[in-house]
C-alpha cells in the first residue's frame, strides 16, 4: 500500500510539472480542491481548466507587467 501512494504521489508530482491536466484529471478525487495561501478554496474544475492556460495557470491576458 504505500507503494501505491508513493506512486500516486511521484505520478502527480510529474503531471503537476508537466501541466498535465489530462493526468491530473485522471488523479484527483472529482470532490478535490486547492486551498490558496489567501484562504481561496478553488474547486477541481476551475483550477484545472487554469492550468490549461500555461505553467502555474496564468493567463497571458491576466499578467501584470511592473514598470
Amino acid at each position: 500500500m504505500n507503494e501505491e501512494i508513493l506512486s500516486l504521489y511521484r505520478a502527480y508530482n510529474v503531471a503537476m510539472a508537466a501541466d498535465d491536466t489530462t493526468a491530473l484529471d485522471r488523479l484527483l478525487a472529482p470532490d478535490f480542491t486547492l486551498t490558496h495561501m489567501t484562504g481561496y478554496v478553488q474547486p477541481r474544475a476551475e483550477w484545472l481548466g487554469e492550468l490549461q492556460w500555461g505553467p502555474c495557470g496564468t493567463s497571458p491576458l491576466l499578467r501584470i507587467t511592473w514598470r
